[in-house]
């Protein structure tokens, strides 16, 4: 049986948000997100202010980064698999799935 765990957080901050939990915590885990709406841009036409388009830059960025390089506290990289090669000239696998 899981443990269930609600995240709470402004809008464009939530899919970014429950997929870092996700990773971190395991399988063990069922995340669910609560999000609510930031109030300094409307968010069905953010690309009308400077703070909305900041704001879906600024998350775009931190998602891609974060399913490319987030590394669990026990120190495994929980991403896409991409082959390393090593010293001897093998391909290892250098990140791992949750």
């Amino acid at each position: 049986m899981a443990i269930t765990l609600n995240l709470y957080t402004v809008g464009a901050h939530a899919r970014r948000s429950w997929s870092l939990y996700r990773k971190a915590l395991g399988p063990r885990f069922e995340v669910g997100v609560i999000s609510c709406e930031n109030e300094e841009y409307d968010p069905e036409r953010w690309w009308e202010s400077s703070a909305g388009l900041k704001t879906v830059i600024d998350e775009t960025i931190a998602w891609l980064y974060s399913q490319f390089f987030f590394l669990t506290p026990q120190g495994t990289y929980v991403t896409r698999s991409f082959p390393k090669t090593v010293s001897d000239g093998t391909n290892q696998e250098a990140v791992r799935y949750a």
